[in-house]
């Protein structure tokens, strides 16, 4: 039996050529479904072209530089099968009917694991989804092979296409791997680098992004100076009103409930971000070669060489399992800054002010501070912090209404900036979708320009607090059917979702501040928040 009848997917296997140049070489351009038992598949790997050519545009000091970086214990490839792994999946591809072995469960879970792979020619294939046609397996050994030679093949094409090549027609590699090749690439090599070191090389080929590395420190300075504005603001408020003892008890122990909260979601948040950041700068030092040492002037060179943002980005949004982390956390955020909105702002123009402002249910000063924080890190904390802000506010008699349709249209729009986003992967567009999200999160605080108190125009629909949150509700209910929608079709079980908020330090920073978040927002509800006990002013 061939290994080829293995399976019948794999008998409209993609080759690589149908149609050769006169050099060999396959058409770029060339067709997919192409019959693999009528058209023997081209082996990029056996191209003695190719081979001589990648000779002289990488030195054998990039290839052992690869080598190295791929054996380095800090290094991470969650999406390479390991040898032994990949060992029992050929076996049970090969003899369907072996058992796996007796009181061995992960061995069970790997046959169960090769229904999704085949063979074909030796080689290893994933199995087709919904989102991706078949892609071969790159093992360690070949993968600076295969990515060099496909690098030639397409004529020494950027990151971004090189991206997109790559993800059709192969699985196993990573970004990182890929930024190396590229990095080391003499083609795109200065004319004056060859008296430099191969590190000093590779630094001088990346794309330098001052802007970038400004907002990368402005952000860090944005999130201690939000920080501090909330906290300061939070203890500057003075509680007025009189309260029975037993309302002051619970009021005291909600007071310490929170701040225990805020200080988790803090230590969270913190951890989680250390560990993206930690994550870049190494994959950034083994990929020019460098010691991930903490000198200052490594940690410039990688602040203004390294795709911080765009990476963070793209990993969140790489499978439906950490997107649907990603998405929850975000439609989170979507419905605390409406909350925040319409129960902490103020209708009157001088909301941005310390003083009182009647018109409102509360009036949280300095409320931009709250927005602006949630903009920067994580919603938990800023959560958490706001209920304390409310805690210590008074309750105002007037109940606001805001314009549904505003309401509509930041909904709306937000939701389907998420359903975008991963469409955009591997390109520019996909910082420009995360970027227009953002700054829907901020619509709240221009609503509340046209909020009104009690008495809205004859003919204007106007929404509460409650109504508002359920426009919410439902919109993210629709995002996250069509996300399980989309985990049902990859075939993803409840354990691939439970391993997939820490497959990656970005994946688990926005999953767990979800959790976090979800666990404050049921504490808050369940105990009433401040409404039931706190003396209306």
């Amino acid at each position: 039996m061939s290994d080829l009848a293995l399976d019948p997917q794999l008998k409209t296997l993609r080759t690589d050529t149908l149609q050769r140049t006169v050099s060999g070489r396959p058409h770029q351009d060339a067709q997919l479904g192409q019959r693999a038992d009528e058209t023997p598949a081209y082996d990029i790997l056996q191209d003695h072209d190719l081979a001589a050519e990648r000779a002289q545009t990488w030195t054998g000091i990039a290839r052992f530089g690869f080598n190295a970086m791929l054996a380095s214990p800090m290094y991470r490839n969650k999406l390479r099968l390991k040898p032994a792994k990949m060992e029992r999946i050929v076996y049970f591809l090969t003899t369907p009917d072996a058992k796996s072995q007796e009181r061995h469960r992960a061995d069970a879970q790997v046959k169960h694991q090769a229904q999704q792979w085949g063979m074909h020619n030796g080689l290893l294939y994933r199995k087709a989804d919904r989102a991706h046609q078949i892609r071969r397996h790159v093992g360690a050994d070949e993968a600076f092979d295969v990515i060099t030679a496909e690098h030639l093949l397409a004529n020494h094409p950027g990151r971004d296409k090189m991206l997109k090549l790559l993800e059709v027609r192969y699985i196993g590699y990573t970004k990182e791997e890929l930024m190396y090749v590229l990095d080391h690439c003499l083609a795109h090599c200065p004319p004056n680098a060859q008296r430099y070191s191969d590190s000093q090389k590779s630094l001088l080929m990346d794309e330098t992004n001052y802007l970038g590395a400004a907002i990368f420190w402005l952000y860090i300075l944005a999130a201690l100076f939000f920080s501090s504005v909330v906290i300061w603001t939070i203890l500057n408020i003075k509680q007025t009103g009189q309260r029975t003892s037993r309302n002051g008890i619970k009021n005291s122990s909600d007071t310490w409930l929170f701040s225990a909260l805020a200080g988790l979601s803090f230590a969270t948040l913190s951890a989680n971000m250390l560990n993206v950041l930690i994550q870049s700068y190494r994959a950034w030092s083994a990929r020019h070669s460098t010691n991930a040492s903490l000198s200052p002037t490594q940690i410039w060179h990688w602040s203004i060489t390294s795709t911080l943002f765009q990476d963070f980005g793209e990993a969140i949004v790489k499978d439906s399992v950490r997107y649907f982390w990603a998405q929850s956390a975000l439609l989170g955020t979507l419905s605390i800054c409406i909350f925040m909105g319409v129960e902490g702002g103020s209708s009157s123009p001088s909301f941005y002010d310390t003083a009182d402002c009647l018109g409102r249910q509360r009036q949280i000063p300095r409320l931009w501070a709250f927005f602006g924080l949630s903009q920067i890190l994580p919603i938990s904390f800023m959560q958490n912090l706001f209920y304390l802000a409310l805690l210590r506010q008074p309750i105002k008699r007037t109940q606001t209404l805001v314009p549904i349709t505003y309401l509509l249209a930041v909904v709306v729009s937000y939701c389907a900036c998420l359903l975008l986003a991963p469409a955009m992967i591997g390109g520019s567009w996909l910082i420009t979708i995360i970027v227009e999200a953002r700054f829907f999160l901020l619509a709240p605080l221009v609503i509340l320009h046209s909020a009104k108190p009690n008495n809205p125009n004859v003919g204007e629909l106007m929404a509460d607090r409650s109504q508002a949150q359920s426009v919410v509700l439902f919109a993210a209910l629709g995002c996250s059917a069509y996300q399980i929608y989309r985990l049902v079709q990859d075939g993803v079980t409840g354990k691939d979702v439970l391993d997939g908020l820490f497959d990656h330090p970005a994946v688990s920073s926005m999953g767990c501040d979800f959790i976090l978040s979800a666990i404050s927002y049921g504490l808050w509800t369940f105990r009433g928040g401040p409404s039931a006990r706190t003396k209306v002013a």
